[in-house]
């Protein structure tokens, strides 16, 4: 090889055949991390706004009845918030749907919106969950924004509903005990937090508070 000819090197013809592109148009894009699909639960974006409590415990409640986790649940009747975070929560304590319906069959089992006491046709006396526990029956009913006395959605009609039927569930002979959960007074904390008082509602379900 003559002394004068430069040696031929692999990076040294790569501009030549390859031009660069202009800084200002790089080819490369700049990866940007974007908000994630699910919560580290497994919910869609609908739940984000839950605490961190509340959205634990609608897993369970979901996967149980086999509802989805991409969808926000029903604003009315079978299946709200605050009514999926209490069966979850009842299920993560042992305790098991009561698919008989048999007032008193289990010691530890529950029944969701029973139709037992008329459901919720006019008239009738609802509790959401009636949960059977150490041979005492409790009605649970599960508080919301619909019966705040402000609220369009009811109001002071939904509240005046709510007292006469807390009173028929009071005398039914069956019922040891009615018990108020999620309640305005508390800042709703079955939908808002925080756990120690979501955990406070659930003492008072099992009658240790």
């Amino acid at each position: 090889m003559s002394a004068t000819r430069k040696q031929w090197k692999a990076w040294s013809s790569w501009g030549a055949v390859h031009p660069r592109y202009p800084e200002h148009l790089s080819p490369v894009r700049e990866f940007r991390d974007e908000d994630p699909i699910r919560d580290q639960f497994g919910l869609g974006k609908w739940a984000a706004r839950f605490p961190p409590e509340v959205r634990r415990l609608l897993v369970i409640a979901l996967r149980s009845t086999g509802g989805s986790l991409d969808h926000p649940t029903s604003p009315v009747g079978y299946g709200t918030v605050p009514e999926l975070v209490i069966l979850g929560g009842l299920l993560e304590r042992g305790f098991t749907s009561s698919r008989s319906g048999f007032i008193g069959h289990s010691v530890h089992s529950f029944i969701f919106q029973s139709k037992l006491l008329g459901g919720r046709k006019p008239g009738g006396a609802v509790a959401d969950f009636i949960v059977f526990n150490q041979h005492r029956t409790i009605a649970v009913r599960v508080d919301s924004i619909y019966h705040n006395p402000e609220s369009p959605f009811g109001g002071a009609a939904a509240t005046e509903r709510d007292l006469v039927q807390a009173a028929r569930l009071i005398g039914e002979p069956f019922i040891d005990r009615v018990v108020d959960v999620n309640r305005r007074e508390d800042g709703y904390p079955l939908e808002h937090g925080p756990g120690m008082l979501i955990r406070r509602d659930f003492e008072r379900i099992m009658e240790r508070a």
